[in-house]
Protein backbone atom coordinates (compact mmCIF):
# COMPACT_ATOMS: atom_id res chain seq x y z
CA UNK A 1 0.00 0.00 0.00
CA UNK A 2 2.87 2.46 0.40
CA UNK A 3 4.79 1.60 -2.44
CA UNK A 4 1.25 2.20 -4.87
CA UNK A 5 0.46 5.28 -2.77
CA UNK A 6 4.18 6.96 -3.55
CA UNK A 7 3.26 5.90 -6.91
CA UNK A 8 0.04 7.57 -7.17
CA UNK A 9 1.35 10.42 -5.68
CA UNK A 10 4.26 10.51 -7.95
CA UNK A 11 2.17 10.35 -10.63
CA UNK A 12 0.26 13.65 -9.23
CA UNK A 13 3.60 15.38 -9.18
CA UNK A 14 4.43 14.50 -12.89
CA UNK A 15 0.90 16.07 -13.54
CA UNK A 16 1.74 19.70 -13.84
CA UNK A 17 4.03 19.31 -10.37
CA UNK A 18 0.35 18.25 -8.32
CA UNK A 19 -3.00 19.10 -8.46
CA UNK A 20 -2.40 22.26 -10.07
CA UNK A 21 -3.49 22.00 -14.04
CA UNK A 22 -0.82 24.73 -16.59
CA UNK A 23 -0.90 23.33 -20.13
CA UNK A 24 1.97 24.86 -22.52
CA UNK A 25 0.41 24.23 -25.46
CA UNK A 26 -2.25 26.35 -26.95
CA UNK A 27 -6.10 26.37 -28.71
CA UNK A 28 -7.18 23.45 -29.10
CA UNK A 29 -4.04 21.24 -27.94
CA UNK A 30 -4.00 23.03 -24.75
CA UNK A 31 -7.87 22.51 -24.03
CA UNK A 32 -7.09 18.71 -24.77
CA UNK A 33 -4.46 18.86 -22.32
CA UNK A 34 -6.51 20.04 -19.65
CA UNK A 35 -8.94 17.75 -20.00
CA UNK A 36 -6.41 14.58 -20.05
CA UNK A 37 -4.39 15.89 -16.78
CA UNK A 38 -7.95 16.12 -15.31
CA UNK A 39 -8.87 12.66 -16.18
CA UNK A 40 -5.49 11.43 -14.62
CA UNK A 41 -6.13 12.57 -11.48
CA UNK A 42 -9.50 12.28 -10.70
CA UNK A 43 -8.56 8.31 -11.81
CA UNK A 44 -5.68 8.81 -8.86
CA UNK A 45 -7.89 10.41 -6.42
CA UNK A 46 -10.57 6.92 -7.44
CA UNK A 47 -7.54 4.91 -6.95
CA UNK A 48 -6.00 7.29 -3.53
CA UNK A 49 -8.73 7.39 -1.78
CA UNK A 50 -11.53 4.89 -2.98
CA UNK A 51 -14.12 7.68 -4.00
CA UNK A 52 -16.34 7.89 -7.30
CA UNK A 53 -15.54 10.92 -9.36
CA UNK A 54 -18.79 12.48 -8.71
CA UNK A 55 -17.15 13.10 -5.38
CA UNK A 56 -14.60 15.46 -6.50
CA UNK A 57 -14.95 18.93 -7.04
CA UNK A 58 -12.31 21.36 -8.32
CA UNK A 59 -12.08 25.46 -7.71
CA UNK A 60 -12.40 27.18 -11.06
CA UNK A 61 -9.78 29.21 -10.62
CA UNK A 62 -6.80 27.76 -8.79
CA UNK A 63 -7.76 24.46 -10.49
CA UNK A 64 -7.25 22.44 -7.01
CA UNK A 65 -9.04 19.22 -7.04
CA UNK A 66 -10.49 17.91 -3.47
CA UNK A 67 -13.14 15.87 -2.09
CA UNK A 68 -16.22 17.62 -1.57
CA UNK A 69 -17.69 15.58 1.36
CA UNK A 70 -15.06 18.01 3.37
CA UNK A 71 -17.03 20.20 5.89
CA UNK A 72 -14.05 22.59 7.91
CA UNK A 73 -13.93 26.26 7.31
CA UNK A 74 -11.91 28.81 8.12
CA UNK A 75 -13.63 29.95 10.82
CA UNK A 76 -14.49 26.04 12.31
CA UNK A 77 -11.11 25.10 11.34
CA UNK A 78 -8.97 28.25 13.08
CA UNK A 79 -11.77 27.62 16.08
CA UNK A 80 -10.32 24.32 16.20
CA UNK A 81 -7.02 25.13 15.88
CA UNK A 82 -7.03 27.48 18.45
CA UNK A 83 -8.78 25.13 20.87
CA UNK A 84 -5.51 22.52 20.17
CA UNK A 85 -3.19 25.28 21.09
CA UNK A 86 -4.88 26.82 24.19
CA UNK A 87 -4.12 24.58 27.14
CA UNK A 88 -2.60 24.39 30.90
CA UNK A 89 0.36 26.49 29.49
CA UNK A 90 -1.64 29.51 29.27
CA UNK A 91 -0.88 29.26 33.56
CA UNK A 92 2.50 29.37 33.49
CA UNK A 93 2.60 32.63 31.24
CA UNK A 94 2.01 34.98 34.03
CA UNK A 95 5.26 33.65 35.40
CA UNK A 96 7.40 34.10 32.74
CA UNK A 97 6.28 37.30 32.30
CA UNK A 98 7.53 38.19 35.61
CA UNK A 99 10.99 36.04 34.74
CA UNK A 100 11.72 37.95 31.63
CA UNK A 101 10.11 41.12 31.86
CA UNK A 102 7.40 43.00 29.48
CA UNK A 103 10.07 43.89 26.95
CA UNK A 104 11.48 40.43 26.38
CA UNK A 105 8.36 38.84 26.41
CA UNK A 106 6.79 40.90 24.07
CA UNK A 107 9.21 40.75 21.70
CA UNK A 108 9.33 36.59 21.93
CA UNK A 109 5.57 36.30 22.04
CA UNK A 110 5.57 38.10 18.83
CA UNK A 111 8.69 36.18 17.34
CA UNK A 112 6.63 32.74 18.19
CA UNK A 113 3.43 33.90 16.89
CA UNK A 114 5.40 34.56 13.36
CA UNK A 115 7.17 31.43 13.92
CA UNK A 116 4.64 29.17 14.58
CA UNK A 117 2.66 30.44 11.31
CA UNK A 118 5.05 29.58 9.32
CA UNK A 119 6.30 26.67 10.74
CA UNK A 120 2.43 25.55 10.21
CA UNK A 121 2.22 26.58 6.81
CA UNK A 122 4.94 24.46 5.85
CA UNK A 123 3.20 21.06 6.68
CA UNK A 124 0.35 21.22 4.31
CA UNK A 125 3.14 21.97 1.22
CA UNK A 126 4.89 18.50 2.66
CA UNK A 127 1.18 16.71 3.24
CA UNK A 128 0.18 17.21 -0.13
CA UNK A 129 3.03 15.89 -1.92
CA UNK A 130 3.41 13.46 0.31
CA UNK A 131 -0.18 12.18 0.89
CA UNK A 132 1.06 12.07 4.51
CA UNK A 133 -2.52 11.85 7.10
CA UNK A 134 -0.32 12.64 10.41
CA UNK A 135 2.94 14.02 11.77
CA UNK A 136 4.90 10.51 11.97
CA UNK A 137 3.88 9.07 9.11
CA UNK A 138 5.08 12.47 7.48
CA UNK A 139 8.32 11.78 9.17
CA UNK A 140 8.44 7.89 8.02
CA UNK A 141 7.71 8.84 4.21
CA UNK A 142 10.46 11.65 4.25
CA UNK A 143 13.10 10.29 6.67
CA UNK A 144 12.81 6.61 6.50
CA UNK A 145 11.64 4.16 9.88
CA UNK A 146 14.40 4.88 11.83
CA UNK A 147 14.20 8.41 11.80
CA UNK A 148 9.97 8.03 11.65
CA UNK A 149 10.90 6.02 14.50
CA UNK A 150 12.95 8.75 16.52
CA UNK A 151 9.78 11.14 15.37
CA UNK A 152 7.19 8.66 17.09
CA UNK A 153 9.39 8.54 20.29
CA UNK A 154 9.79 12.32 20.61
CA UNK A 155 5.44 12.89 20.24
CA UNK A 156 5.29 10.10 22.68
CA UNK A 157 7.53 11.39 24.77
CA UNK A 158 5.58 15.34 24.25
CA UNK A 159 2.50 13.67 25.37
CA UNK A 160 3.36 11.85 28.04
CA UNK A 161 5.33 14.85 29.55
CA UNK A 162 2.11 17.07 28.75
CA UNK A 163 -0.51 14.76 30.76
CA UNK A 164 2.16 14.96 33.68
CA UNK A 165 1.74 18.72 33.48
CA UNK A 166 -1.87 18.68 33.22
CA UNK A 167 -2.10 15.90 36.25
CA UNK A 168 0.17 18.27 38.63
CA UNK A 169 -2.46 21.18 37.45
CA UNK A 170 -5.57 19.37 38.38
CA UNK A 171 -3.35 19.03 41.92
CA UNK A 172 -3.15 22.30 42.27
CA UNK A 173 -6.74 22.85 40.87
CA UNK A 174 -8.95 20.59 42.51
CA UNK A 175 -8.36 21.02 45.90
CA UNK A 176 -9.22 24.86 46.20
CA UNK A 177 -12.50 24.15 44.53
CA UNK A 178 -13.30 21.11 47.08
CA UNK A 179 -12.60 23.26 49.96
CA UNK A 180 -14.63 26.32 48.54
CA UNK A 181 -17.82 23.64 48.74
CA UNK A 182 -16.42 22.44 52.32
CA UNK A 183 -15.57 18.83 51.08
CA UNK A 184 -12.07 19.72 52.21
CA UNK A 185 -10.47 21.59 54.78
CA UNK A 186 -6.60 22.96 54.64
CA UNK A 187 -5.74 20.41 52.75
CA UNK A 188 -1.76 19.42 52.89
CA UNK A 189 0.25 18.28 49.64
CA UNK A 190 -0.37 14.80 50.75
CA UNK A 191 -4.16 15.42 50.59
CA UNK A 192 -3.36 17.33 47.34
CA UNK A 193 -1.44 14.07 46.38
CA UNK A 194 -4.49 11.67 46.73
CA UNK A 195 -7.08 14.24 45.32
CA UNK A 196 -4.86 14.06 42.00
CA UNK A 197 -4.79 10.59 41.66
CA UNK A 198 -8.47 10.03 42.35
CA UNK A 199 -9.33 13.00 39.68
CA UNK A 200 -7.20 11.23 36.92
CA UNK A 201 -8.58 7.59 37.33
CA UNK A 202 -11.74 9.09 36.84
CA UNK A 203 -10.39 10.30 33.35
CA UNK A 204 -9.15 6.17 33.05
CA UNK A 205 -12.48 4.92 31.25
CA UNK A 206 -12.08 7.78 28.57
CA UNK A 207 -8.06 7.00 28.05
CA UNK A 208 -8.94 3.71 27.13
CA UNK A 209 -11.10 4.04 24.25
CA UNK A 210 -9.98 3.34 20.39
CA UNK A 211 -11.34 7.03 19.49
CA UNK A 212 -11.49 10.47 20.45
CA UNK A 213 -15.23 11.12 18.44
CA UNK A 214 -16.85 11.94 21.82
CA UNK A 215 -14.43 14.84 23.12
CA UNK A 216 -15.56 17.01 20.28
CA UNK A 217 -16.18 19.67 22.50
CA UNK A 218 -12.80 20.08 23.96
CA UNK A 219 -11.93 22.89 21.76
CA UNK A 220 -15.05 24.65 22.69
CA UNK A 221 -13.96 24.15 26.70
CA UNK A 222 -10.12 25.19 25.85
CA UNK A 223 -11.35 28.43 24.42
CA UNK A 224 -14.54 28.97 27.22
CA UNK A 225 -11.95 28.72 30.31
CA UNK A 226 -9.58 30.76 28.73
CA UNK A 227 -12.13 33.63 28.15
CA UNK A 228 -13.60 33.08 32.22
CA UNK A 229 -9.59 32.83 33.20
CA UNK A 230 -9.54 36.31 31.05
CA UNK A 231 -11.75 38.00 32.63
CA UNK A 232 -11.24 37.16 36.50
CA UNK A 233 -8.14 37.84 35.86
CA UNK A 234 -8.82 41.11 34.49
CA UNK A 235 -10.88 41.44 37.56
CA UNK A 236 -8.42 40.74 40.08
CA UNK A 237 -5.87 42.94 38.21
CA UNK A 238 -8.45 45.87 38.43
CA UNK A 239 -8.91 45.19 42.22
CA UNK A 240 -5.33 44.80 42.79
CA UNK A 241 -4.66 48.35 41.59
CA UNK A 242 -7.49 50.63 42.16
CA UNK A 243 -6.79 51.93 45.17
CA UNK A 244 -2.90 52.00 44.67
CA UNK A 245 -1.76 51.82 41.29
CA UNK A 246 1.70 49.29 41.49
CA UNK A 247 2.41 49.67 37.79
CA UNK A 248 5.82 51.18 38.91
CA UNK A 249 6.65 47.80 39.65
CA UNK A 250 6.47 46.51 36.06
CA UNK A 251 9.68 44.59 35.15
CA UNK A 252 10.85 46.02 31.79
CA UNK A 253 13.80 43.50 31.46
CA UNK A 254 15.30 40.74 32.80
CA UNK A 255 17.39 40.59 35.86
CA UNK A 256 19.60 37.22 34.36
CA UNK A 257 20.55 35.69 30.90
CA UNK A 258 18.85 32.34 32.64
CA UNK A 259 15.25 34.13 33.37
CA UNK A 260 15.24 35.37 29.23
CA UNK A 261 16.05 31.94 27.98
CA UNK A 262 13.64 30.38 30.40
CA UNK A 263 10.45 31.91 28.83
CA UNK A 264 11.63 30.43 25.40
CA UNK A 265 10.49 26.40 27.14
CA UNK A 266 7.08 27.83 28.29
CA UNK A 267 5.93 29.71 25.25
CA UNK A 268 7.04 26.57 23.21
CA UNK A 269 4.73 24.28 24.98
CA UNK A 270 2.09 27.64 24.39
CA UNK A 271 2.21 27.04 20.71
CA UNK A 272 2.96 23.54 20.54
CA UNK A 273 0.42 22.22 18.14
CA UNK A 274 2.25 20.81 14.95
CA UNK A 275 1.70 17.33 15.22
CA UNK A 276 -1.94 17.89 14.99
CA UNK A 277 -3.04 20.04 12.56
CA UNK A 278 -2.28 17.42 9.51
CA UNK A 279 -5.72 15.87 10.29
CA UNK A 280 -7.32 19.09 10.46
CA UNK A 281 -5.66 19.95 7.26
CA UNK A 282 -6.91 17.01 5.50
CA UNK A 283 -10.77 17.76 6.93
CA UNK A 284 -10.75 21.44 5.08
CA UNK A 285 -12.67 22.90 2.76
CA UNK A 286 -11.24 24.12 -0.67
CA UNK A 287 -7.51 23.52 1.50
CA UNK A 288 -5.78 26.16 -0.87
CA UNK A 289 -2.98 27.75 0.04
CA UNK A 290 -4.76 30.70 0.61
CA UNK A 291 -6.88 29.64 2.49
CA UNK A 292 -5.12 27.13 4.88
CA UNK A 293 -2.47 30.42 5.79
CA UNK A 294 -5.49 32.57 6.51
CA UNK A 295 -6.54 29.69 8.83
CA UNK A 296 -3.50 29.32 10.44
CA UNK A 297 -2.66 33.18 10.76
CA UNK A 298 -5.91 34.05 12.52
CA UNK A 299 -5.33 31.32 15.07
CA UNK A 300 -1.61 32.76 16.08
CA UNK A 301 -2.55 35.79 16.48
CA UNK A 302 -5.76 35.18 18.12
CA UNK A 303 -3.96 32.86 20.56
CA UNK A 304 -0.87 35.36 21.01
CA UNK A 305 -3.45 38.39 22.14
CA UNK A 306 -5.30 35.94 24.27
CA UNK A 307 -1.54 34.63 25.77
CA UNK A 308 -0.62 38.15 26.51
CA UNK A 309 -3.16 39.60 27.85
CA UNK A 310 -3.46 37.06 30.44
CA UNK A 311 0.20 37.14 30.97
CA UNK A 312 -0.41 41.20 31.83
CA UNK A 313 -3.36 41.11 33.79
CA UNK A 314 -1.48 37.87 35.70
CA UNK A 315 1.35 39.26 36.19
CA UNK A 316 -0.24 43.10 37.45
CA UNK A 317 -1.96 40.94 40.03
CA UNK A 318 1.00 39.79 42.05
CA UNK A 319 4.21 41.13 40.40
CA UNK A 320 7.42 40.09 41.84
CA UNK A 321 5.35 37.46 43.72
CA UNK A 322 3.48 35.71 40.39
CA UNK A 323 3.79 31.92 40.85
CA UNK A 324 4.42 28.98 38.35
CA UNK A 325 0.82 28.09 39.09
CA UNK A 326 -1.28 31.90 38.43
CA UNK A 327 -3.86 29.62 40.31
CA UNK A 328 -1.66 29.59 43.43
CA UNK A 329 -1.34 33.26 43.51
CA UNK A 330 -4.94 33.39 45.07
CA UNK A 331 -6.39 32.37 48.13
CA UNK A 332 -8.57 28.82 48.55
CA UNK A 333 -11.97 30.47 49.50
CA UNK A 334 -11.45 33.21 46.16
CA UNK A 335 -15.35 33.00 44.53
CA UNK A 336 -14.42 34.44 41.46
CA UNK A 337 -11.11 32.82 41.05
CA UNK A 338 -13.46 29.25 41.45
CA UNK A 339 -14.88 30.16 38.27
CA UNK A 340 -12.03 30.13 36.69
CA UNK A 341 -10.38 27.33 38.32
CA UNK A 342 -13.59 24.93 37.68
CA UNK A 343 -13.33 25.92 33.76
CA UNK A 344 -9.66 25.08 33.35
CA UNK A 345 -10.13 21.82 35.50
CA UNK A 346 -12.79 20.70 33.42
CA UNK A 347 -10.27 21.28 30.34
CA UNK A 348 -7.75 20.10 31.42
CA UNK A 349 -9.47 16.56 32.58
CA UNK A 350 -10.64 16.18 29.36
CA UNK A 351 -7.11 17.25 27.58
CA UNK A 352 -5.70 14.37 29.50
CA UNK A 353 -7.06 11.52 26.90
CA UNK A 354 -6.14 13.98 24.02
CA UNK A 355 -2.64 13.64 24.98
CA UNK A 356 -2.41 9.57 26.28
CA UNK A 357 -4.42 8.06 23.27
CA UNK A 358 -1.62 9.62 20.45
CA UNK A 359 1.04 9.01 23.11
CA UNK A 360 -0.29 5.02 23.22
CA UNK A 361 -0.62 4.92 19.41
CA UNK A 362 2.82 6.76 18.75
CA UNK A 363 4.27 3.93 20.97
CA UNK A 364 2.59 1.10 19.41
CA UNK A 365 3.89 2.52 16.31
CA UNK A 366 7.30 3.11 17.81
CA UNK A 367 6.91 -0.71 18.98
CA UNK A 368 6.05 -2.43 15.75
CA UNK A 369 8.00 -0.68 13.84
CA UNK A 370 10.85 -2.05 15.87
CA UNK A 371 10.10 -6.06 15.93
CA UNK A 372 8.18 -5.80 12.07
CA UNK A 373 4.97 -7.59 12.78
CA UNK A 374 4.14 -8.55 9.63
CA UNK A 375 0.37 -10.41 11.19
CA UNK A 376 -0.85 -6.87 12.82
CA UNK A 377 -2.65 -4.18 10.82
CA UNK A 378 -0.13 -1.40 11.73
CA UNK A 379 -1.91 1.52 10.16
CA UNK A 380 -2.06 5.54 11.72
CA UNK A 381 -5.43 6.28 11.50
CA UNK A 382 -6.69 9.94 12.55
CA UNK A 383 -8.82 9.60 15.62
CA UNK A 384 -8.78 5.50 15.17
CA UNK A 385 -5.58 5.24 17.52
CA UNK A 386 -6.14 1.52 16.99
CA UNK A 387 -3.24 -1.02 15.43
CA UNK A 388 -5.04 -4.08 15.63
CA UNK A 389 -8.67 -5.13 14.60
CA UNK A 390 -11.32 -5.32 17.30
CA UNK A 391 -10.23 -8.73 19.47
CA UNK A 392 -9.12 -10.04 22.78
CA UNK A 393 -5.59 -9.29 21.95
CA UNK A 394 -5.96 -5.54 20.74
CA UNK A 395 -8.02 -5.21 23.90
CA UNK A 396 -5.73 -6.48 26.07
CA UNK A 397 -2.26 -4.72 24.51
CA UNK A 398 -5.05 -1.25 24.68
CA UNK A 399 -5.53 -1.75 28.30
CA UNK A 400 -2.38 -2.73 29.45
CA UNK A 401 -0.36 -0.18 28.25
CA UNK A 402 -3.06 2.61 29.30
CA UNK A 403 -2.65 0.89 32.77
CA UNK A 404 1.00 1.25 32.47
CA UNK A 405 1.23 4.96 31.47
CA UNK A 406 -1.64 5.39 34.09
CA UNK A 407 0.73 4.35 37.27
CA UNK A 408 4.12 6.12 35.85
CA UNK A 409 2.36 9.73 34.71
CA UNK A 410 0.77 9.31 38.53
CA UNK A 411 3.67 7.99 40.30
CA UNK A 412 6.20 10.95 38.78
CA UNK A 413 3.56 13.55 39.26
CA UNK A 414 3.43 12.73 42.72
CA UNK A 415 7.13 13.63 43.33
CA UNK A 416 7.21 16.70 41.21
CA UNK A 417 6.80 20.02 42.76
CA UNK A 418 5.90 22.48 40.20
CA UNK A 419 4.59 22.03 36.59
CA UNK A 420 7.21 24.63 35.10
CA UNK A 421 9.22 21.87 35.47
CA UNK A 422 8.05 19.89 33.55
CA UNK A 423 7.13 22.66 31.10
CA UNK A 424 10.68 23.67 30.88
CA UNK A 425 11.55 20.36 30.11
CA UNK A 426 9.55 19.82 27.14
CA UNK A 427 10.15 23.34 25.43
CA UNK A 428 13.94 23.24 25.56
CA UNK A 429 14.30 20.08 23.95
CA UNK A 430 11.52 18.02 22.05
CA UNK A 431 9.56 20.69 22.06
CA UNK A 432 11.36 22.83 19.50
CA UNK A 433 12.43 19.85 17.55
CA UNK A 434 8.60 19.18 16.76
CA UNK A 435 7.93 22.56 16.61
CA UNK A 436 10.53 24.62 14.61
CA UNK A 437 12.95 21.73 13.46
CA UNK A 438 11.49 19.22 11.75
CA UNK A 439 8.70 21.20 9.91
CA UNK A 440 11.71 22.70 7.60
CA UNK A 441 13.60 19.95 7.20
CA UNK A 442 10.59 18.12 6.40
CA UNK A 443 10.26 20.91 3.39
CA UNK A 444 13.84 21.13 2.29
CA UNK A 445 13.54 17.23 1.62
CA UNK A 446 10.32 16.86 -0.20
CA UNK A 447 10.48 19.63 -2.48
CA UNK A 448 14.14 19.38 -3.46
CA UNK A 449 14.75 22.41 -5.87
CA UNK A 450 11.42 23.48 -5.80
CA UNK A 451 11.60 26.73 -3.43
CA UNK A 452 10.59 30.04 -3.26
CA UNK A 453 12.43 32.98 -2.14
CA UNK A 454 10.05 33.61 0.71
CA UNK A 455 9.53 29.72 1.50
CA UNK A 456 13.71 30.07 1.93
CA UNK A 457 13.36 33.03 4.33
CA UNK A 458 10.83 30.71 6.14
CA UNK A 459 12.99 27.39 6.09
CA UNK A 460 16.28 29.04 7.31
CA UNK A 461 14.34 31.21 10.05
CA UNK A 462 13.11 28.45 11.45
CA UNK A 463 16.05 26.45 11.38
CA UNK A 464 18.27 28.95 12.80
CA UNK A 465 16.05 29.78 15.49
CA UNK A 466 15.06 26.25 16.40
CA UNK A 467 18.68 25.00 16.40
CA UNK A 468 19.94 27.90 18.46
CA UNK A 469 17.28 28.14 20.73
CA UNK A 470 17.42 23.99 21.40
CA UNK A 471 21.51 24.55 22.46
CA UNK A 472 20.61 27.11 24.99
CA UNK A 473 17.52 25.83 26.21
CA UNK A 474 18.83 22.60 26.86
CA UNK A 475 22.37 23.41 28.60
CA UNK A 476 19.88 25.80 30.42
CA UNK A 477 17.72 22.91 31.74
CA UNK A 478 20.80 20.59 32.38
CA UNK A 479 22.28 23.59 34.91
CA UNK A 480 18.99 23.88 36.50
CA UNK A 481 18.38 20.69 37.07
Amino acid sequence: KKIKRKILFLVLKMNRKGFVFVSESHGEDRDQQNEKDQAITIQVYQELYELDSDKLVMHPKYKEFWVKDKNTTIMSGSYNLVGTIIGGGVLSLPYGLQKSGILVFSILLFIFTILTSWSLSLLPVCAMKTGAKSFTELGNLVFGPFIGGMISFSLAFITYLLSIGYSILLRDIVPPVLSVFHILEDPDRQTKNIVMVCTVLLVFPLCAQKHLHRLWFSSALSILSASILLICLVYHSIKANMNEPHFNQIQILPTNLGDCIYIYSIMCVAFLCQFNLLPLYWSFREPTKERVNKLINLSSVFCSIIYFLCSFFGYTIAYDNTQGNIFNNFPIDDRVMTFGRIGMGFTIFFSIPLMLLPCRENLFELFFSLFQRKNSSVQSKFFTFSFFSDDTEEVIARYVCTIILFSSLLSISWYVDSVVVVWNIIGSTVGILVGFILPPLFYLKICNTDYRNESLVKVYSLLIFGSLSLILCSYETIVSL
